[in-house]
């Protein structure tokens, strides 16, 4: 999660610095196979805590980490969009997705 965190602060760092108007430039292309590569990292952490869930038996703490990935992998939706030239807030865009899932987290029953 922690490289998941780095890489969405380079790529957000980066679109503050350039607003990716050159589709073909050399810090689009590295965007979006960082998202490509965080993505692929989120899914493999989900399998992994599956076959530890499967091994070890259901936690609750296992269920939060499924909501982190989830949330993780929701995020690099916009990010990819703002990325290929939309025009999105992404600072409200991720505040609302993570307050959305913070507030699923909190009304499902975990226990």
């Amino acid at each position: 999660m922690i490289v998941s965190l780095i890489n969405f602060i380079a790529i957000l760092i980066a679109s503050y610095k350039q607003n990716f108007e050159n589709k073909k430039s050399y810090l689009v292309v590295s965007s979006i196979i960082m998202i490509l590569f965080t993505a692929v990292f989120t899914f493999l952490s989900g399998i992994k805590m599956y076959q530890y869930e499967a091994k070890y038996g259901y936690t609750v703490k296992r269920t939060i980490v499924y909501f982190i990935l989830t949330t993780e992998f929701i995020l690099l939706i916009p990010t990819l969009f703002k990325i290929l030239g939309k025009d999105i807030n992404l600072s409200k865009v991720y505040f609302g997705v993570i307050i959305s899932v913070y507030l699923i987290m909190n009304f499902s029953n975990l226990n």
